[in-house]
């Protein structure tokens, strides 16, 4: 009888456990929807296409997320977010000529979602694969681009564009020159793949919420004839038949 007893003591004390991880599971659920929807206001240009409302619809999203992102890996950087930055800046390169590359870690692609974050959870890079159709359709539309000579770069030979909105040495913004130049192919080319930039987009704000608003935010500075020409990026960096080895060189 004590036997039964303990058993059964056993299965309570199980299912109070199991009751308790899903009410912390529903409440953290519900956290980070409000943070997403009324603090942060990642999702406030969204539509809910199935009409049933906004929050049922992001709610939807963040679970289509979670399942798509079963088996994430996730490798830790021993350099801290702001050393990385300082370093991009001040463009000076540690020196890797001694170093064997082939030790370095390669992550090929595949299904399984990759990210790298310092030890403060900082995402510093994020890894996923893109639809097949999507890349299909990138490299058929690739002859609408116009052609160029290739230019020598330490990221080996190749055509290079910027289609972008620049603010350098001038008080307004303004499209590319590149862009303008190549005018009316180079929209033409945007148009053809506005579903992979807006994949991206979506991909983006599901990965770094508070990047895709950072990202958001720059359209309030904008006038109102420009704006950002793919999804939420206000830069694209184009670099076509690359050829020969890169050499060692900061991104």
């Amino acid at each position: 009888m004590s036997d039964i007893a303990t058993n059964a003591a056993g299965t309570a004390n199980a299912a109070d456990a199991a009751s308790t991880a899903g009410a912390a599971a529903t409440t953290a659920n519900k956290d980070r929807l409000d943070y997403l929807i009324d603090t942060l206001k990642a999702y406030d240009d969204y539509i809910n296409p199935d009409g049933r409302g906004h929050c049922h619809g992001v709610k939807r999203l963040l679970h289509c997320w979670s399942q798509t992102q079963q088996g994430l890996d996730t490798h830790i950087c021993r350099v801290l977010y702001p050393i990385l930055k300082a370093q991009a800046k001040s463009r000076q390169l540690a020196n890797w000529s001694s170093t064997d590359v082939s030790t370095f870690k390669h992550i090929p692609s595949m299904a399984t979602h990759h990210q790298v974050k310092d030890i403060h959870g900082n995402i510093l890079a994020y890894k996923l694969c893109i639809p097949q159709t999507l890349v299909d359709n990138l490299a058929s539309t690739e002859d609408i681009l116009p052609p160029i000579k290739a230019a020598a770069s330490v990221r080996g030979d190749m055509q290079h564009w910027h289609y972008c909105i620049w603010r350098k040495f001038s008080q307004e913004p303004f499209l590319s020159k590149e862009y303008r130049t190549n005018l009316p192919y180079s929209q033409t080319w945007l148009d053809a793949n506005q579903t992979l930039f807006k994949r991206l987009s979506d991909d983006l704000r599901l990965i770094n919420p508070e990047c895709y608003v950072k990202f958001c935010s720059i359209q309030a500075y904008l006038p109102t004839d420009l704006q950002p020409l793919y999804g939420v990026f206000p830069g694209l960096a184009i670099n076509q038949g690359i050829t020969g080895d890169s050499g060692i060189h900061q991104d």
